[in-house]
């Protein structure tokens, strides 16, 4: 018979969120809780008998760890019949003054209080985790020191770290607890609840079964994550879990660089039309979107670049401001507007020609193409050159 769970991590309660205006801010914040909720209350409805939190569910260095922790609290209370066990991050490091030891726990949370690793039974499954402390440094896994796992019934690794070789977004230079996948499989676990990468992330061993997985962030708090995650649930066996991913993000922090055409390219307009859509398309209505434009532009484009931007801001729950440092409008020539009859039209019709040809230099074409351009427009030789 499987062992049911549920899982999820990295909420990140009280964190600090300057960087964004404080009514997004607040509404990220609700999203976070929100699908602490919808966890809680799917994998009661799933029927789980533990739900798995493994590390960083609140940032012990922002404002409000405190208060989040009891909003987990109080959600966990709801649900007497469920097991919720904690294994602290390093985020969430336990240590004196920390919010696990002034906030009391319901009597069906658990939390992982040793820095030793350390095995629990939880209805026909063992939990195996430790917990970061506060001052302990960045730890490095010591795998001679982790128990052996339950040689019979499913056995779960709890595990606050950095798979080596994956990206979330953030920088990791800086790895907490590093791992492997295949340190993962040689440890024997049926199944590694994993914590720390803000990325939904999973592990698949030899069989159709999953070895371990990230959740990934319920919410993204940050423009350096890449995508939102949620929760799992899982059934769990000896030999490995079946899980199913659940998104719950009501937001998604979306980052574009929109690089214009060059001015000389060939069939301009339409490229430029391209950008346009590149800038405007897939967006929803929850989203925040932070946008960088560069290239060159004629002046007379200027408003057309507002009404792209007007567009994009309509389209969004929250549109930071763009940065245009890049952006560049000329006196020159826009292409649209170029006469087929002139020379400097000749001159580009043949560079498209040539380009066409199975023998044809496509970098040299490029380049004679942006020096005849600057040249008949009066720009004179690009500036590295013109030294």
């Amino acid at each position: 018979m499987s062992w049911r769970f549920a899982q999820i991590s990295d909420t990140h309660f009280g964190v600090k969120l300057a960087q964004l205006d404080t009514s997004v801010a607040d509404a990220l914040r609700q999203a976070m809780r929100d699908a602490v909720a919808q966890c809680f209350h799917q994998a009661a409805e799933a029927g789980v008998a533990a739900v798995l939190l493994p590390g960083d569910l609140y940032d012990i260095k922002g404002n409000g760890a405190a208060e989040g922790l009891r909003y987990i609290y109080d959600e966990a209370k709801k649900y007497p019949a469920i097991k919720f066990i904690i294994s602290p991050g390093n985020a969430d490091a336990y240590g004196i003054g920390c919010p696990y030891i002034e906030v009391p726990a319901p009597d069906n949370v658990y939390i992982f209080t040793s820095q030793a690793w350390r095995t629990i039974e939880v209805e026909g499954a063992s939990i195996t985790s430790r917990a970061f402390h506060t001052g302990e440094g960045i730890p490095q896994m010591n795998w001679l020191s982790l128990p052996s796992p339950h040689p019979i019934q499913p056995a779960v690794l709890m595990l606050h770290g950095t798979l080596v070789g994956a990206n979330d977004g953030r920088d990791h230079r800086i790895k907490v607890m590093p791992f492997t996948k295949d340190e993962i499989l040689r440890a024997g676990y049926s199944y590694a609840a994993l914590g720390h990468l803000h990325t939904k992330i999973e592990l698949r061993g030899l069989n159709e079964l999953v070895a371990g997985a990230y959740s990934g962030i319920p919410q993204c708090l940050s423009w350096d994550e890449q995508e939102p995650g949620g929760f799992i649930l899982g059934e769990l066996e000896r030999a490995g879990a079946r899980i199913s991913f659940h998104p719950t993000a009501k937001h998604a922090l979306k980052q574009r660089t929109i690089p214009l055409p060059p001015l000389y390219v060939e069939r301009y307009p339409a490229k430029l039309d391209a950008a346009h859509h590149q800038l405007t398309s897939n967006l929803e209505p929850t989203d925040l979107l932070r946008l960088k434009l560069h290239g060159e532009l004629a002046e007379k484009r200027r408003e057309e670049i507002d009404s792209w931007l007007a567009q994009a801001r309509d389209a969004v729950y929250h549109f930071a401001q763009p940065d245009l440092s890049d952006l560049r409008f000329t006196e020159s020539i826009d292409p649209a507007d170029l006469p087929s009859d002139t020379l400097l039209a000749s001159f580009l019709k043949r560079c498209a020609e040539e380009e066409t040809r199975g023998d044809a230099d496509l970098e040299l074409y490029e380049l004679v193409r942006r020096f005849g351009w600057q040249l008949f427009t009066g720009q004179g030789l690009p500036a590295e050159f013109d030294e």
